[in-house]
C-alpha cells in the first residue's frame, strides 16, 4: 500500500498542470432530464463496439478493471465515447472492502474502522488520478462520479467496516471540488452490504429494471429518502445497459 500511495503521489504532481483550469460548478441530485435515455460502458467493452449515443442519450464509463485499484484498459476512448453529450456524461469506480493505514486518518493497528476508512479515501484517489492521466486530463470536465457497490466484489461480514470503506469513498470524491458522487447498486445487495446505510444527500443510481420502460424504478431508491437519479435495465438484446434519468 506504500508504493501505491508513492504512485499516486507522483502521478498527482505529473498532473498538477491539467487540473488548473477552475473546476465546474456541482450540479445537484435529479440533474439528469426524466426520462432522458443513455448507455454504460466499461472493461467488458474493451474491443468491441461502442453503442451508438445519437441525439440526447448520454454515457457512463468505467474508470476500473472491475476491482478498486486496477484500470480499465480502455478508459480513454470509452470517455471520449460518453463525453458525445458533455453535459451528461459520467464515471463509474468499482468499490470493494479493504484496509490500510495509509490514508488522510491515523489510525491505531486495531482500529479496523479507521482504516477502512483509509482504504476507501485511498481507492477514490487512485480511481480519480488514474482517470486523470487516462484520458490526458478529460475527466476533469466530468461531474457525475458514481460508486458501483455489488456483491461480485470482497464484502467484510462486518457491514460497519463496508459503510466505512463506502464513506471514505465518498468523502474523497466530495471533497474534490466539480464532482457530484452518487452510489449505484441493487437495494438487496446495498441491504446485505451495508445494512441500509443511508448517506445522507447521495444521489441513487439503482440498477434491476425490468426494461426500459419501467420507470416505477424511480420510486424505489436503495434506502429511503434517497432520490433515485437514474435507472438501469438491459437492452432488448441484452448487449447493453440502459439508463434512464428518473
Amino acid at each position: 500500500m506504500l508504493a501505491l500511495v508513492a504512485a499516486v503521489a507522483v502521478l498527482s504532481a505529473v498532473l498538477l498542470a491539467l487540473i488548473a483550469r477552475a473546476p465546474l460548478p456541482v450540479r445537484a441530485a435529479g440533474a439528469y432530464p426524466g426520462a432522458s435515455a443513455g448507455y454504460d460502458i466499461s472493461w467488458p467493452q474493451c474491443g468491441g463496439p461502442y453503442p451508438s449515443l445519437s441525439g440526447e442519450w448520454f454515457g457512463i464509463a468505467g474508470v476500473n478493471d472491475g476491482k478498486p485499484l486496477t484500470e480499465n484498459p480502455c478508459l480513454a476512448s470509452e470517455l471520449a465515447w460518453a463525453q458525445q453529450n458533455p453535459a451528461y456524461a459520467g464515471l463509474y469506480v468499482n468499490v470493494a472492502y479493504g484496509l490500510s493505514m495509509d490514508g488522510p486518518l491515523t489510525c491505531d493497528p486495531d482500529d479496523l474502522y479507521c482504516q477502512a476508512y483509509n482504504y476507501g479515501w485511498v481507492s477514490g484517489q487512485y480511481a480519480y488520478v488514474t482517470a486523470l492521466a487516462d484520458t490526458g486530463g478529460a475527466s476533469e470536465e466530468v461531474q457525475n462520479w458514481w460508486l458501483d457497490v455489488e456483491v461480485v466484489n470482497t464484502w467484510s461480514d462486518n457491514v460497519g467496516l463496508n459503510s466505512a470503506v463506502i464513506q471514505g469513498t465518498l468523502d474523497y470524491f466530495e471533497q474534490t471540488q466539480g464532482i457530484q458522487a452518487g452510489i449505484y447498486s441493487v437495494s438487496t445487495m446495498w441491504d446485505g452490504i451495508t445494512a441500509g446505510f443511508a448517506p445522507a444527500g447521495v444521489p441513487n443510481w439503482v440498477a434491476g429494471g425490468n426494461d426500459m420502460f419501467d420507470f416505477g424504478t424511480c420510486g424505489r431508491p436503495l434506502w429511503p429518502g434517497a432520490q433515485v437519479e437514474v435507472f438501469q435495465s438491459l437492452s432488448p438484446d441484452g448487449q447493453y445497459d440502459v439508463d434512464r434519468g428518473c
